[in-house]
């Protein structure tokens, strides 16, 4: 099953646990595609490798090395490349965004989700709804873990309000 988007992952799982089918309940395809917006938020703020970084950030900007055509070095003794200094410049842009982002408790938290569902293996639906609360807690408290922000309280307000229609007869 694929989901489509951030949002209807979180629905469809509101939805399984106010109709009580949280057993049926794709986890694994759920915590693949909310996986990859986590690595992308990670990625980009310098949190994961400096090769996740530059990828992330060429996604987002493209290879910009051909600006810094002007900052290169051709002597009979010395070359620097543009694609040299473009490594020296992302390298110091990884840096500059570990060190401010490795410390705040909401990346710390992200990263140790990160790290959970990256050897996610199938385990009880207990622990995966643990789990999934904590991906959806994240969202929460940054409110941007994923594209187009939503505010998970207001789905499962929706998702309840229609469950208490459905039981009331009004649908």
């Amino acid at each position: 099953m694929s989901f489509g988007d951030p949002e209807e992952v979180v629905k469809t799982f509101f939805e399984a646990s106010v109709y009580n089918t949280l057993d049926s309940f794709d986890f694994d395809e759920a915590f693949n595609e909310l996986g990859g917006y986590i690595y992308q938020k990670l990625a980009g703020h310098g949190l994961l490798s400096l090769e996740d970084f530059i990828e992330e950030e060429e996604t987002i900007n493209g290879n910009n090395s051909e600006s810094l055509e002007s900052f290169t070095v051709d002597t009979d003794y010395v070359y620097i490349s543009s694609d040299e200094i473009y490594n020296v410049v992302m390298e110091y842009k990884y840096k500059k965004f570990r060190e401010e982002f490795a410390d705040k408790e909401a990346f710390k938290n992200l990263l140790k989700i990160h790290e959970d569902i990256s050897t996610y293996s199938g385990n009880t639906v207990t622990e995966n709804v643990l789990l999934m609360d904590r991906v959806i807690h994240a969202q929460h408290v940054t409110g941007d873990v994923f594209e187009d922000y939503f505010n998970p309280d207001d789905i499962r307000a929706d998702v309840e309000r229609e469950y208490k229609e459905m039981m009331n007869g009004e649908i």
